[in-house]
């Protein structure tokens, strides 16, 4: 059963969310904002996260036909965390990835790491030990609907480059870090060319 997506969470409530500390660096192009945060302590911009995830996998063909895509992932602890970009003038945020850096990983009762490709992949000791720890684990990464068209502007054109700003700032940020992995789904109606 697929559920109706909640409506947009008020961006001054997310605003109040979005604090310095949180602040990773302002974009190099389209003058928008990179944070990330902890969707446990922010549950607005998390509501928006999860809805903005929602509306644009389920406009690709997928989704989860939950109101908002938030699962476990988001919420254990510790938690995945969200890097996002805000647009100040619009109040909006643009995009996002969800993170977690190796060293935040813990076992599940059955020693396998508890991260989302965790289904898909039987991870060897040396992986565990070697590489794991100088590695983010990134996933459900979206763009918002009416920025993946550059007829939206600049900004729209800006949005996918400032995601991925974020994430070489990252590995400023965290300089143990060598490795970034993750899964994208390629869903059936993408252009044959474009998923090749």
């Amino acid at each position: 059963m697929t559920h109706p997506i909640i409506d947009p969470i008020a961006p001054e409530l997310i605003e109040r969310e979005l604090t310095p500390d949180r602040l990773l660096r302002p974009s190099n192009k389209g003058g928008n904002l990179i944070y990330t945060f902890d969707g446990r302590e922010c549950p607005s911009a998390m509501q928006e996260v999860g809805r903005l995830r929602e509306e644009s996998f389920r406009a690709a063909g997928g989704g989860t036909g939950k109101s908002v895509d938030i699962d476990e992932f988001d919420m254990m602890d510790p938690p995945c965390r969200q890097l996002v970009v805000w647009d100040p003038q619009s109040r909006l945020i643009l995009g996002g990835y969800r993170y977690i850096k190796g060293s935040d990983i813990r076992m599940d009762q059955s020693g396998c790491p508890r991260i989302a490709t965790s289904h898909m992949f039987r991870f060897s000791d040396r992986f565990i030990s070697e590489f794991l720890p100088q590695t983010i684990e990134l996933g459900r990464s979206f763009v918002r609907l009416n920025y993946q068209s550059s007829q939206a502007g600049a900004k729209a054109l800006f949005a996918l480059d400032n995601l991925w700003d974020g994430l070489g700032a990252l590995t400023v940020v965290h300089p143990e870090i060598k490795y970034l992995f993750g899964k994208m789904t390629m869903y059936p109606g993408y252009d044959r060319k474009c998923r090749d």
